[in-house]
């Protein structure tokens, strides 16, 4: 039962891809899922008897060829990353499929996996048959160990080009190319007599690990994206205070109530926050806000002066030189230095003789 949920998850990830297939990656995607999931329908035993029903064993073949999907799927998942063409991998790919379909049909199907294969000692006799087997076993390999070589290449070629978070993608695209690269090379070592091969080995020790380092290239960028939106909404939570503080003591500022990216509303916080301040500096004596920006202590004094005098109606006689600071350059850096003015307003708060010009939130 739990393969079959598995394999209807799969079909459902298909169905909810088929829509999208604007760009190289959407379509690598569905390539990956459509391969996944057929792989995985014809690995359930029901499936394979009623395929391999007219007495040879064609669903090995299937995998194979729907597998060969899969794997093209992640470069062209990889060729939209790096904005390469994907011409010579499709070629690549159907010479292959065309090969395996010859070989396996002309005699290889007498060794539907690589462990029949490898168990046959009759393998090293020179016949038609056991030809037939090893240019298919060597096709398949050999085209997996080439796509992940040309994978790798690529991703090279185009992380000296790439910066930030493409690059990183890049760098995991290798890492999970080289490392797959292994599954192929041990299982060719073994059939050729080197040592014995364990189907177990080959899928914990090489495509397992290069695999899932593969797939956390392709969701890097989603999860660098969910990152940001976690790290904004915090900011955003952590600002609100002030916010709030600004707002009671100039209420006339215009605000947006805007839903959707929490970037977004972080980057109109900040700027709402900028918007209020800017007007209370009207209070402060001439000259205060052009000086520039000083340190969040003596901010949070000057705005303490500028609220004191807005509620007066008056101009505030005095304020503190304090140290300039640059700006920030990054939303990020600007909400971070606003809450650090957050901060130091609620240590003036704890001093008595400041604490009746807070404006109540």
């Amino acid at each position: 039962m739990g393969g079959w949920l598995w394999t209807i998850a799969a079909w459902v990830a298909v169905a909810a891809r088929l829509r999208q297939t604007a760009t190289l990656q959407d379509r690598g995607l569905l390539a990956i899922v459509v391969g996944m999931a057929t792989t995985l329908t014809l690995a359930r035993p029901e499936v394979a008897t009623l395929v391999d029903s007219g007495g040879v064993p064609i669903s090995s073949l299937a995998k194979r060829c729907v597998a060969m999907v899969g794997v093209f799927g992640i470069v062209l998942y990889m060729s939209g990353v790096a904005d390469r063409s994907a011409r010579k991998s499709v070629l690549a790919t159907l010479a292959a499929v065309v090969m395996l379909v010859v070989t396996y049909l002309a005699g290889a199907w007498r060794w539907p996996e690589t462990t029949v294969f490898y168990a046959d000692q009759g393998r090293f006799q020179l016949t038609a048959a056991t030809a037939m087997g090893w240019l298919h076993w060597i096709t398949w390999y050999g085209y997996v160990a080439l796509i992940l070589l040309a994978l790798a290449a690529t991703c090279v070629t185009a992380a000296r080009e790439a910066s930030g978070i493409v690059r990183t993608q890049l760098v995991l695209f290798i890492m999970g190319a080289a490392w797959c690269i292994l599954s192929p090379a041990y299982a060719l070592a073994a059939l050729a007599g080197l040592f014995p091969y364990r189907l177990l080995i080959d899928q914990a020790a090489f495509l397992a690990p290069g695999m899932l380092i593969i797939i956390l290239a392709m969701a890097f960028q989603q999860i660098q994206r969910r990152r940001a939106g976690a790290r904004s909404w915090l900011l955003y939570q952590r600002l609100r205070p002030l916010w709030r503080l600004l707002l009671a003591a100039d209420p006339k500022v215009p605000v947006l109530h805007l839903g959707g990216l929490w970037r977004i509303r972080l980057q109109r916080q900040v700027s709402e926050c900028h918007d209020v301040m800017r007007r209370l500096w009207e209070f402060l004596p001439p000259g205060t806000y052009e000086a520039g920006r000083v340190d969040s202590e003596t901010t949070a004094l000057r705005l303490r002066d500028a609220i004191a005098a807005k509620e007066a109606g008056t101009r505030a006689v005095r304020t503190t030189a304090g140290t300039t600071v640059q700006a920030g350059t990054e939303i990020a850096e600007e909400a971070k230095w606003l809450i650090s003015v957050w901060k130091a307003w609620k240590r003036l708060e704890k001093r008595p003789d400041v604490a009746e010009v807070s404006p109540a939130l």
